[in-house]
């Protein structure tokens, strides 16, 4: 399938700022990046989103790129980031959590 990227070398992917925290599930990743000289922690996603589990929509069901999930209406920072098999968990400093995907 040309939407799937397969690699049997591990390969290097660019991030905009320090990893803070990183986890996957059954086809998904999701990471938790402080951004390079600024106050904000943000939320990327790539791999398969066959139930919405990266946060955005894809044309094809799957993102080789990692690519930022919005949480313009979330004001609470952001502190880390958790993964099902087909669902991906966003907590906040508040001690909320979003959660997104088949969950």
């Amino acid at each position: 399938d040309e939407n799937y990227k397969t690699s049997y070398t591990p390969q290097k992917i660019e991030t905009i700022g320090k990893t803070v925290d990183i986890a996957h599930g059954f086809n998904h990743f999701i990471t938790l990046i402080h951004q390079v000289n600024e106050l904000e922690y943000n939320v990327y996603s790539w791999g398969g989103n066959e139930y919405h589990q990266l946060g955005y929509d894809t044309e094809n069901d799957f993102s080789v790129e990692p690519q930022m999930v919005d949480f313009h209406s979330f004001a609470e920072k952001k502190i880390s980031v958790h993964a099902g098999s087909y669902h991906s968990i966003v907590q906040f400093s508040n001690k909320t959590f979003a959660a997104f995907g088949h969950n």
